[in-house]
């Protein structure tokens, strides 16, 4: 069994985390269908992380490249790369709709007190003269 290269072994490793980007971004998607806004948030920060790590790997892969060429591995990492952009958008446009679907009751709530006298209000008013003592 031949030896891998180090930018092949970069290239793999790539590969992997840009799999589980994937994955990540497929359960974010149900956690957003689903409804549950701090779970989405919280896959919005893992996302960051995520997508950090693919950035250095991405790097140090294009450093390496120069010398060593692997056009098979190139070509999944393009497909995946492709695919999680899909993905990305397809949970931007389902939070956008999700947002706007809760700005929409948050507009259709109505306050019960809103045109109601405060129980702590009597009378006509306030005082009309103050007597100061010194």
């Amino acid at each position: 069994m031949g030896e891998s290269s180090p930018s092949q072994n970069v290239r793999e490793r790539l590969a992997a985390a840009l799999r589980e980007h994937a994955k990540l971004l497929e359960k974010q998607r149900a956690t957003i269908e689903a409804g549950n806004a701090e779970k989405a948030l919280a896959y919005c920060g893992l996302e960051t992380q995520s997508l950090d790590w693919i950035m250095e790997l991405q790097k140090t892969a294009a450093q390496m490249e120069r010398g060593d060429r692997g056009e098979s591995l190139q070509k999944e990492l393009d497909t995946l790369q492709e695919h999680i952009r899909a993905l990305a958008t397809e949970n931007q446009g389902l939070l956008k709709t999700r947002m706007t679907e809760l700005q929409g009751q948050m507009d259709s709530l109505k306050n019960p007190y809103r045109n109601t006298r405060s129980v702590y209000a009597r009378g006509g008013g306030s005082a009309a003269a103050i007597l100061i003592e010194a």
